[in-house]
């Protein structure tokens, strides 16, 4: 009796089963991409109910981010999604850090938006205040929010943090002409002598946006605390 028709058969055999895995796999794949494509229509719609069974129940990953980089849950905070958002917090793999292309955070978000709630609730889940780079002290500063300006501070942001053009909290609120965080971070520590790489002050900040009598105060201020009085 030959062994090679034997051999043959299980061959075939193994093509077979392997053609079958490739195929089962990739109709995971598609069913997968559908489940991701349904997501952002549901998160956009604050569909918490189809949300939560994409994650719980079909175990979809709470850190997946859209075709631009967005992860789940900033883009809940960019839609004003918020039963979603507390649904993506509330999944134990949610990463409260995860970051988007521009290596903005779910706190710098919510810090935007001036949602101090939920600024708490990500701080209490572990989100960072003092990467590199941009913020939330800048984002809470730059839209006067001066409630979580004030959180953020007794939480440890540093007043003086720097973005990567050297941009301070303080710069972007004289800017926009937010007195009280101006002075929530003057108290803080902020240095209004910084310049940044554009050779701005937060002076000149404040001068360029026509922001005379919050200018001609920090120009008071500072006749009170000299350059040398702010460590190097």
């Amino acid at each position: 009796m030959s062994l090679q028709p034997l051999a043959t058969h299980l061959l075939s055999a193994k093509k077979i089963i392997l053609f079958m895995c490739v195929a089962l796999m990739a109709g995971l794949s598609a069913v997968q991409a559908a489940q991701v494509d349904d997501l952002w229509l549901y998160v956009k719609n604050d569909r918490v109910e189809e949300v939560s069974e994409l994650l719980v129940e079909k175990k979809l990953d709470p850190n997946t981010v859209n075709t631009i980089g967005t992860p789940l849950l900033m883009q809940t905070v960019r839609d004003g999604s918020w039963r979603v958002f507390d649904l993506v917090l509330s999944q134990p793999a949610t990463d409260v850090n995860k970051t988007n292309g521009y290596v903005e955070t779910p706190i710098m978000y919510l810090s935007l938006v001036g949602d101090l709630p939920r600024v708490k609730q990500v701080r209490t889940k572990g989100a960072e205040l003092n990467q590199n780079g941009w913020t939330a002290l800048h984002y809470a500063a730059v839209k006067g929010h001066a409630d979580i300006v004030k959180y953020l501070l007794a939480e440890g942001a540093l007043p003086n943090a720097l973005s990567p053009n050297g941009t301070t909290a303080l710069m972007m609120a004289m800017s926009n002409n937010h007195e009280e965080v101006v002075q929530l971070l003057l108290n803080a520590g902020a240095n209004p002598y910084i310049v940044d790489a554009n050779a701005n002050t937060a002076i000149s900040e404040g001068k360029d946006r026509g922001n005379t009598k919050l200018v001609g105060a920090l120009k008071t201020w500072m006749l009170k605390h000299p350059e040398s009085s702010f460590k190097p």
